[in-house]
């Protein structure tokens, strides 16, 4: 491997791939924003003050993000979710989740069953929860229905699983049910996880969420 790779490898970890696998989603398309010229700017803006602020609940997340709402739009969105960078992703993620963008949703769906960063599938968890439609219901189930048969790859299982449990909750469906027993018996070696507790965990977030949005 020589300096480049070396290199190009250092700036993909810190990007969130700290996990190279492939799939049956590995091959999904999704858009490689690198415009370097508008990055930094970007970064200081719509990056840094949010990912920094990761508990989208927090009273403090909410007054910087009503100083800059005027702003978010789908396009900002797109392009946050276009970077092969966790923080930027799950910004964007998270602004999706507020203003409910259901424009965005195949590309959400598509980015979070490549899982190709950390960290940023909680947000697109939530961003689906948020949207709600019988699409982004489905993405829900096409995750878990493969990545709970990956125990190789602990990635966003407990997320998803409250995303779809919140949706059966506000639907009066059961998708999620089926799933309960195989997240229990993914995560049987991993004492310090509880599927249900994880569950109850993400609506509280999801609640404390709306909450703010009805504000």
């Amino acid at each position: 491997m020589n300096d480049n790779d070396v290199n190009k490898a250092i700036a993909r970890h810190s990007a969130g791939a700290t996990v190279q696998h492939r799939g049956p989603f590995s091959d999904l398309e999704v858009p490689d924003s690198d415009d370097s010229e508008n990055r930094q700017s970007m970064r200081d803006k719509w990056v840094a003050p949010f990912y920094m602020n990761l508990q989208i609940e927090s009273e403090e997340f909410w007054q910087r993000y009503w100083q800059v709402q005027g702003e978010v739009n789908v396009s900002l969105c797109v392009e946050l979710l276009s970077w092969f960078d966790w923080r930027p992703r799950i910004v964007g993620a998270f602004f999706v989740a507020i203003e409910r963008f259901d424009e965005t949703t195949d590309l959400i769906d598509r980015l979070l069953l490549r899982s190709d960063v950390c960290f940023a599938g909680r947000g697109y968890a939530l961003a689906l929860a948020r949207i709600g439609t019988p699409q982004a219901t489905d993405f829900l189930v096409d995750y878990l229905d493969y990545y709970l048969t990956r125990r190789d790859l602990q990635f966003d299982q407990l997320a998803c699983m409250g995303a779809l449990q919140s949706l059966d909750i506000r639907n009066g469906t059961t998708l999620a049910q089926p799933f309960m027993k195989r997240c229990e018996e993914f995560y049987v070696d991993n004492h310090f996880i509880n599927c249900a507790d994880s569950v109850q965990g993400f609506e509280t977030r999801l609640s404390a969420l709306e909450s703010f949005v009805a504000r």
